[in-house]
C-alpha cells in the first residue's frame, strides 16, 4: 500500500503534470502556416492599416526571401539578422527565414549601436533580412532588403523549400537582459514553439483567431504566440505598432483577441481605448491583480480573461489560468500546459508539500535549447530532470518563487534573485549596474525596482561618486544628465531609470552587503514654473501634468526625468493627437522630450505655429 509521502510526491510530481492532449513534435513552426495556407489560401492573413494581404500572397513573399537566403548559405542553425519594420513585410521575413531553414534573431533598430553590434557578434551572424525603410549599420556579409526580394520575383517557383530543417532545429534567439553585463540569446527551437502553437490552437475558442492583435515586439517571445497562433488557424493578424495604438487602428473593431502586458492592458482600460470587438484577453509578463481582470469584464463585452506566465526559456508560457468573472482576490496562475511539466522544489531539489514556497522548476518540450554560446551558463539554468523518467530530460531553474495550491493550481510569490519586470520587461538589474559603473564619474551604484506614486513599478538608480571627486567637490557633483546619456547608448530605453539619487555612500547591512531596504525613495526636483506661456504650451503642459500625475511642468522640463517612460509616453502621444486631430507617433517624445520641444515639433506637423495656437486657444475651455 503506498504510504502518504509517496502518494503526495506522486501528485506533486505527476499528477498536477498530466495533460489530456499533447502536441506532437513532428512539425517546424513554418509548416504549420504553409498547411494553412494550402487549405485557405485566399483567406486575409495579414492586416496592416488598411492593406491586407492573403495567405497565399504571403507565402510566395517567404518563398521568394528563402530562395535568396538559400543561395547565400543559410541551412539549419545558420542565425539570420531580422531588421525590418512592422509591416505585411516582417512577417514574410520571418517565415522566409524559417523556410530556409534558419533561425531568426530579431534586432530592433531603436537599439543603441553598441547593444546590436553586441548580438550580431555574438550570435556569429553572416547574413541579416532588413526592410525598405531602415538604414542600420549591421556588420554582416550579405543585407537581404525584403522590398528587393519579392519585387524581382514572378512567382513561377511554388512548393515547399528543401531546406533540411527539422523540428529539433533553432527557430530563434531572442536576446535577454542579463546579469552578467551583456543580453544573453537563448535559442528556441521548432518543437517547443510549435507545441506551444498548437496547444494554443486546441486551447482557445474558434473565433479567438478571427482578429489577433500583434502589437509585441519580435524581440519578445510573445510574438511568436501572437503571429502563428492565428496562421496555424486560417485566422487574421493585424499589425500595431503598439497596444496603445488601439484608439487610432484603422481595423480597430476587428480585434477579437489580445496578448497583453496587464500594466498595458490597465492603461488602456483606464482611457477607454478597447473595441468593443474584443472578446478575448491574455494578460502576461508580469501580475495580473483581481481588480483588473473584474475591470475588465465590467467592460461588457469581453467573454473570457486569460492569465499567462513562463519565461523566454520555456517557449512564451507554461501555465494558464481562466481567470473567473465576479471572483474574489484569490489569484493563481493556473496549470501547466501541454507538454509543460512543473515542479516546486527546495534547495535540495525535492519537492516541497502543497502550500509551501519553493522554487519554480519546469520540464518538458517546452524548454529552449539554452543559451547560446555559454554552455556554463546552460549548464546552471537548466538541470538534469531527475522526475520525468526520461534519459537526458532537463528542467530549468525559474529563479520564480510558487506554490501549489491544494486545488491544483500554482501560485507566484516573486523573484529570488535581483531579476525585475518593469511594464513586462524582463531586468537584469546588474546590467544596468555594470552599465553605470562603466561611466568616468561612478563610484558605485544600486539599481532598484519601486512603485512609485501612480503604483507603477519603476528603476531608481543611486549613484556614488568615485572617491577622488569626493575629495575634489561635494558628491552631489555627479552630472545625472550625462550618466543618463552614457546609458541610453548602451541600454534599451526600457533598461534606462527613470529616477535618479545621488548619495555620499550606499547603505549597508552588518555583513557589508547593500541594504536595500535603506535606500530613500526619489524626490523629484521642483521644475521651473515662472515661464511665461502660450496657449499652446499651456496645453501641452496640461496633458503632461495629467499623465505624469504631477502638479507643475515646466517648459524645459524633461518628459523623462519628471518619471515618465514609454507606456506615458504613448499615452502621451495618442491624448495629443485625439485633441489636436493630428498623426504623432512615440518618436516626437523621444526627440522632443520638453514641453518647448514639442510645440516646435507640433506645430512644424500641422503647418505653422499659428494653426497650433489658434487650436489650443479653442480647446483652452476643456482645461
Amino acid at each position: 500500500m503506498e504510504d502518504r509521502v509517496t502518494a503526495e510526491r506522486r501528485r506533486l510530481v505527476d499528477e498536477l503534470n498530466a495533460s489530456d492532449w499533447i502536441a506532437p513534435a513532428d512539425r517546424c513552426l513554418h509548416e504549420l502556416f504553409e498547411a494553412q495556407a494550402r487549405r485557405t489560401p485566399d483567406a486575409v492573413a495579414v492586416v496592416w492599416g488598411t492593406d491586407e494581404v492573403t495567405y497565399s500572397e504571403l507565402d510566395r513573399r517567404a518563398r521568394a526571401i528563402a530562395r535568396r537566403l538559400g543561395e547565400l548559405g543559410v541551412a539549419p542553425e545558420s542565425r539570420v539578422g531580422l531588421c525590418v519594420e512592422r509591416s505585411p513585410a516582417l512577417l514574410a521575413a520571418i517565415l522566409g527565414i524559417l523556410k530556409a531553414g534558419g533561425a531568426y534573431v530579431p534586432l530592433d533598430p531603436r537599439y543603441p549601436v553598441d547593444r546590436l553590434a553586441f548580438m550580431v557578434e555574438d550570435s556569429q551572424m553572416q547574413i541579416a533580412v532588413v526592410g525598405s525603410d531602415l538604414d542600420v549599420a549591421l556588420r554582416v556579409r550579405h543585407v537581404v532588403r525584403v522590398a528587393e526580394v519579392v519585387a524581382r520575383d514572378d512567382g513561377a517557383a511554388a512548393g515547399r523549400i528543401a531546406s533540411g530543417v527539422s523540428p529539433g532545429n533553432v527557430a530563434v534567439v531572442i536576446y535577454t537582459s542579463g546579469s552578467t553585463g551583456k543580453p544573453k540569446g537563448v535559442g528556441l527551437e521548432h518543437r517547443s514553439l510549435a507545441n506551444r502553437v498548437r496547444w494554443q490552437a486546441q486551447a482557445f475558442p474558434d473565433d479567438a483567431f478571427d482578429g489577433v492583435l500583434a502589437a509585441a515586439s519580435v524581440c519578445f517571445d510573445a510574438s511568436v504566440a501572437e503571429i502563428f497562433a492565428a496562421l496555424s488557424r486560417g485566422g487574421r493578424v493585424i499589425l500595431a505598432d503598439s497596444a496603445l495604438d488601439l484608439a487610432t487602428l484603422p481595423r480597430r473593431n476587428d480585434v477579437v483577441a489580445i496578448d497583453i502586458v496587464p500594466s498595458v492592458m490597465a492603461n488602456l482600460v483606464d482611457t477607454a481605448q478597447l473595441p468593443r470587438s474584443l472578446r478575448y484577453v491574455v494578460l502576461a509578463g508580469e501580475r495580473a491583480t483581481n481588480e483588473l481582470v473584474q475591470r475588465i469584464y465590467e467592460l461588457g463585452h469581453v467573454a473570457a480573461v486569460y492569465d499567462e506566465y513562463g519565461p523566454t526559456e520555456a517557449s512564451v508560457s507554461v501555465t494558464r489560468a481562466e481567470r473567473a468573472r465576479g471572483a474574489g482576490s484569490v489569484e493563481s496562475i493556473g496549470r501547466p500546459i501541454a507538454g509543460a511539466r512543473i515542479y516546486v522544489l527546495d534547495g535540495e531539489g525535492a519537492p516541497v508539500p502543497a502550500g509551501v514556497i519553493g522554487e519554480i522548476y519546469i520540464g518538458g518540450i517546452v524548454l529552449a535549447r539554452g543559451y547560446l554560446r555559454q554552455p556554463g551558463l546552460t549548464a546552471e539554468r537548466f538541470v538534469p530532470d531527475p522526475f520525468a523518467g526520461v534519459p537526458g530530460a532537463r528542467a530549468y531553474r525559474t529563479g520564480d518563487a510558487g506554490r501549489w495550491r491544494s486545488d491544483g493550481s500554482l501560485e507566484f510569490h516573486g523573484r529570488l534573485d535581483d531579476q525585475v519586470k518593469v511594464r513586462g520587461f524582463r531586468i537584469e538589474l546588474r546590467e544596468i549596474e555594470t552599465a553605470l559603473g562603466e561611466h568616468a564619474s561612478v563610484g558605485s551604484c544600486a539599481v532598484v525596482a519601486r512603485d512609485d506614486a501612480r503604483g507603477d513599478k519603476q528603476l531608481v538608480a543611486y549613484l556614488v561618486a568615485r572617491a577622488a571627486e569626493r575629495a575634489a567637490a561635494e558628491q552631489s557633483r555627479i552630472e545625472v544628465a550625462a550618466v543618463r546619456a552614457h546609458l541610453r547608448a548602451r541600454l534599451p530605453e526600457h533598461m534606462v531609470p527613470t529616477a535618479w539619487v545621488v548619495l555620499a555612500s550606499l547603505p549597508v547591512l552588518p555583513n557589508g552587503k547593500l541594504d536595500r531596504n535603506a535606500l530613500p525613495a526619489p524626490v523629484r526636483d521642483r521644475p521651473r514654473t515662472d515661464q511665461p506661456m502660450t496657449a499652446a504650451e499651456q496645453l501641452i503642459v496640461r496633458c503632461w501634468c495629467d499623465v505624469l500625475d504631477i502638479e507643475v511642468v515646466g517648459l524645459d522640463d524633461s518628459f523623462f526625468e519628471l518619471g515618465g517612460h514609454s507606456l506615458l509616453a504613448q499615452r502621451l502621444v495618442n491624448r495629443l493627437a485625439q485633441l489636436l486631430q493630428v498623426d504623432l507617433s512615440l518618436a516626437v517624445v523621444f526627440a522632443t522630450p520638453t514641453p518647448a520641444g514639442m510645440v516646435v515639433a507640433i506645430a512644424r506637423t500641422l503647418g505653422d505655429r499659428e494653426t497650433l495656437e489658434a487650436v489650443a486657444e479653442l480647446l483652452a475651455a476643456e482645461f
